[in-house]
């Protein structure tokens, strides 16, 4: 026995066989098949599998055609695709039959490592899901009428229009879909597509790669909606939508949420471009109080600096002109009563000045406190 997790390799060449047989002996237990048929009579056996690593390219049986059999046996088999192939058709068509992921030949030994731990890392969170989920769906069960159906859009419209950022908005739509009883994946994206960082929010906290694979070609996609299985695409220009649990066994209410998330995501997308549009406008504001904070420190700085420059001025003429007086005090012929009376004139006018200059001491100290202040404000 051991417990090592079992991973069986489908592919129709030896050569692929034995290679990835190399690069996953260490830490797993493999099997391998060549042929689909041969996969399939493996799952009947003592040995099942935890996890596929499944060739596209097969005869007479195809990789495509392998999984349907094999999910019909194992329904949450995970499934990973390897193929030379990585046109969006084809990772679809992976997509919709049921596989987890898709890896590009020739097999990069970290990719593939890399994916299959993160493929059993979700499989175990998503039990943990399944677990909580059931027991949520044990205390409260409740018929979804078509007014709750109307009141979860309207609910989504009251609440979003008050919203200012694109991540508060990404989870109120979660959280209409958590009220449809939907699991699926948003992303929003810029009008203008220059945003580095897109923002993808999802309401069963595990977003498979082939997810993310779609979601981030969404974007260019031509048609509105797609419908693979129990998955649903709904694609607008700044949102997309990926549902992956319609339900499909019940056409009726299948064709309500269709419309209902239709009108959701886009009601989204205009709220997306509504938040865009107000941070620009925010954006542009703060520039032009920051460029305005900056020419009003500039200026004040130059209202002190000459402040200071016209009061040294005033003092340098002051002495001056005390010096020059006295200077010519000789070749003026005053008698000494004279040249008291006029030094004690000029004296007063210039303590009168310098007072007056003292006061103005005052306006310098509340310039300074206003440049700081300014400075202060331009920073933040």
């Amino acid at each position: 026995m051991t417990d090592k997790k079992r991973i069986l390799v489908v592919d129709d060449s030896a050569n692929e066989i034995r290679l990835l047989i190399e690069l996953l002996k260490a830490e797993y237990a493999v099997i391998a098949a060549t042929s689909g048929e041969k996969a399939i009579e493996l799952l009947e056996g003592e040995n099942q599998p935890d996890l596929v690593l499944l060739d596209v390219t097969m005869a007479p049986m195809d990789g495509y055609e392998t999984c349907g059999h094999l999910l019909a046996k194992r329904p949450h088999l995970p499934i990973i695709f390897i193929s030379a192939n990585t046109q969006t058709d084809e990772i679809l068509k992976g997509f919709a039959c049921g596989g987890m992921d898709y890896i590009t030949k020739p097999v990069d030994p970290t990719i593939l490592t890399t994916k299959i731990k993160l493929v059993f890392q979700q499989l175990a969170e998503q039990q943990l899901l399944i677990t909580k989920r059931k027991e949520a769906s044990a205390m409260a069960k409740s018929a979804m009428t078509s007014a709750a159906d109307l009141g979860v859009i309207l609910n989504f419209l009251r609440q979003g229009i008050t919203l200012n950022n694109k991540q508060a908005l990404a989870e109120q739509f979660i959280d209409a879909l958590k009220a449809y009883d939907l699991e699926g994946c948003l992303q929003l994206r810029d009008e203008k597509q220059d945003e580095e960082q897109l923002i993808t929010n999802l309401s069963s906290n595990v977003l498979q790669p082939l997810e993310q694979e779609i979601l981030n070609r969404a974007a260019n996609m031509q048609d509105r909606m797609i419908t693979t299985g129990k998955r649903l695409i709904v694609n607008y220009e700044t949102v997309s939508l990926l549902i992956k649990n319609m339900p499909i066994d019940n056409p009726k209410r299948c064709g309500e949420l269709r419309d209902y998330l239709t009108s959701l995501t886009e009601n989204a997308h205009n709220l997306n471009i509504k938040i865009s549009a107000e941070n620009s406008l925010s954006s542009q504001r703060h520039d032009v109080i920051a460029k305005t904070l900056w020419d009003s420190q500039q200026t004040l700085e130059k209202i002190q600096l000459f402040q200071q420059e016209h009061k040294q001025n005033s003092l340098k003429i002051m002495d001056e002109m005390v010096t020059e007086i006295e200077t010519n005090y000789l070749t003026l012929g005053l008698t000494d009563e004279q040249e008291s009376t006029i030094t004690t004139i000029i004296q007063k006018c210039v303590n009168n000045a310098l007072q007056h200059m003292e006061k103005g001491l005052k306006i310098d100290a509340d310039l300074q406190s206003i440049t700081n202040s300014l400075g202060r404000l331009g920073k933040m």
